[in-house]
């Protein structure tokens, strides 16, 4: 459920801070094009349910699982037929109608889409046995950052866990102009250069030890912190 009325003074992330304009519906369509060319999409998301197969008590078959961030709706297409229920957020309309449609002719009947994000959705208490996000986070400053988290750790049932995904900077980078030709030269794909020079100057991405830090600060405790593809990380935590 989408909250009806946003504080003054919360950050207002309905209005994406991305270099791509993920709210016009051609960005949207490209999505997953766009990103195959630097990541293994399909991949990525059987890796996280093969984590979350072991992680979560009696496994993925009664699992009700929340996607922060849902993009075009690979991740919950994939884990919808494996789980009681999925619910799948995003910030950006256009992105939810892509996911939408590639997500119909599958006919799942348990997963729903809300058009909310890490700070817009009415988090229930203790309803989720697994929280997964990827690559969405970092949309959010670090305060901001440690808002959602508190929200996820509230909705997580006890023991729950939550999988995050996304774009860090490690600490031994150094000076910010150390750390872009590191990371750009990771990206092979001309098409995606641009957007991850922007993803640097525009976007919050924060350094891996503080994404750490944050997921602690918000009551989790954290299970694993490791390399996850080209240019992300992955941090496992329990409630």
């Amino acid at each position: 459920m989408k909250k009806t009325n946003r504080p003054v003074w919360q950050y207002d992330e309905l209005k994406i801070n991305s270099t791509i304009d993920y709210t016009m519906a051609a960005e949207a369509a490209r999505y997953e094009e766009r990103h195959g060319t630097v990541r293994k999409i399909e991949a990525e998301n059987r890796n996280i349910l093969e984590r979350l197969e072991t992680l979560i008590p009696g496994g993925l078959a009664k699992a009700r699982i929340l996607e922060i961030g849902t993009g075009t709706g690979a991740f919950a297409r994939t884990a919808a037929p494996k789980c009681a229920w999925v619910t799948a957020l995003d910030a950006a309309e256009a992105m939810l109608a892509v996911a939408k449609e590639k997500a119909a002719p599958l006919g799942l009947q348990n997963l729903e889409w809300v058009h909310a994000g890490f700070l817009t959705f009415d988090f229930p208490e203790n309803a989720y046995d697994a929280v997964v996000t990827s690559l969405a986070l970092h949309h959010l400053p670090d305060v901001w950052k440690g808002e959602a988290l508190v929200n996820i750790r509230r909705t997580l049932k006890p023991g729950g866990v939550l999988i995050l995904v996304d774009v860090t900077f490690p600490w031994d980078c150094g000076e910010m102009a150390k750390c872009e030709p590191v990371f750009l030269d990771k990206i092979a794909s001309e098409d995606m250069k641009r957007p991850f020079i922007g993803h640097i100057s525009k976007e919050y991405s924060t350094f891996s030890w503080i994404m750490a830090a944050l997921i602690e600060h918000a009551g989790m405790k954290l299970l694993e912190r490791s390399k996850f593809s080209t240019v992300a990380e992955i941090f496992v935590a329990r409630k």
